[in-house]
């Protein structure tokens, strides 16, 4: 009898820049149990970070923090700290990926660049690879680093890596603010740009001059762009199902409904309500959504059938915006 797949989850919610509270909730579908504060209670000090952002491999969790400018390296099953990535050059991380056990990457927000970390030191090299602007989220894909080229809706562009040479060796035009990378079984890296939301001289709002974002379908062998679906807008995150055929954006008033085949936006307002963030379940099939509540007080997280009807909630931390599944056997 094979054995039954059970699945926990990670919740990284970003925190309060001024109060350095972001922090991870622990949560287990099975019993509907949720735990705040997990990484404080396990190693017996806070993270005092911001969360930018979240990265599981193997066993190993990447928690990478731009206000402290550290990647906090932990057990992916107990969150039990095995060590820090430290930056004393000035180095701002934003994004974080692996191309091997012992080799990983690390975009670097303000420095337009990124760098490579050696994953068994936990040693930085003084080694640059200059990219664009703003350099965010980051995926491996085969032998090529692809790397979201943010700008804050200033750059519309993810550079290819060599990462034999760590030299770039093309330039991807894409939509406005790249924000996330997100890799299929099929080849295809489905690029997510936010876009750019358009102010007078005044700072006050511009909405005429408003560039959306869209959805680019980049394949990450070829390098081309294979689609683009305007979804309009300003698109901020994606969850896939290669299963069904389908994905969700969370777009700023509502998470919208596309076709991953025919690459076509099929429902504008699938879940009407906004979101920060979006995961789903490799297990349950059912969609998480973050709901912040301002950097104030606690956020929820509220689960979802693929249908769209609202099943479950619990509470997080402030500000959440990563979801990680942890798929065991039994």
């Amino acid at each position: 009898m094979q054995d039954e797949e059970i699945v926990s989850l990670l919740v990284a919610n970003e925190g309060n820049w001024s109060d350095g509270n972001g922090s991870i909730t622990s949560y287990d579908p099975e019993s509907g149990q949720a735990v705040q504060e997990k990484f404080e209670q396990v190693n017996g000090r806070p993270l005092a970070a911001i969360i930018q952002s979240v990265v599981l491999s193997g066993d190993r969790l990447f928690i990478i923090a731009n206000n402290t400018d550290k990647i906090e390296v932990t057990d992916a099953q107990t969150l039990e700290s095995l060590g820090t990535i430290t930056f004393d050059n000035d180095l701002t991380p934003a994004g974080f990926a692996l191309f091997t056990e012992s080799k990983g990457y690390i975009s670097d927000l303000y420095n337009h660049s990124v760098a490579v970390v050696d994953l068994e030191s936990y040693e930085v090299a003084e080694t640059r690879v200059d990219v664009g602007n703003n350099p965010q989220a980051m995926v491996v894909a085969g032998n090529r680093l692809y790397v979201a080229n943010n700008g804050f809706g200033e750059d519309n562009t993810v550079s290819v890596i060599n990462t034999g040479t760590d030299e770039v060796t093309a330039t991807i035009e894409t939509g406005a603010g790249p924000v996330q990378l997100s890799p299929d079984n099929q080849g295809r890296i489905w690029v997510v740009s936010n876009g750019k939301k358009a102010y007078d001289e005044d700072w006050n709002r511009d909405p005429e001059n408003d560039v959306h974002g869209q959805i680019d379908v980049l394949n990450g062998t070829t390098e081309e762009v294979i689609a683009t679906i305007e979804t309009g807008g300003f698109p901020r995150a994606l969850a896939l199902s290669e299963e069904t055929g389908r994905g969700w954006v969370v777009n700023e008033e509502a998470v919208q409904l596309i076709d991953l085949n025919n690459y076509e936006l099929l429902d504008e307002a699938f879940i009407d309500r906004s979101f920060n963030g979006i995961g789903l379940s490799p297990v349950e099939n059912r969609l998480y959504l973050a709901h912040s509540r301002g950097f104030t007080q606690a956020g929820q997280a509220i689960t979802y059938d693929l249908e769209g009807a609202a099943v479950d909630s619990f509470q997080t931390g402030i500000a959440p915006k990563e979801f990680l599944f942890r798929v065991e056997e039994n």
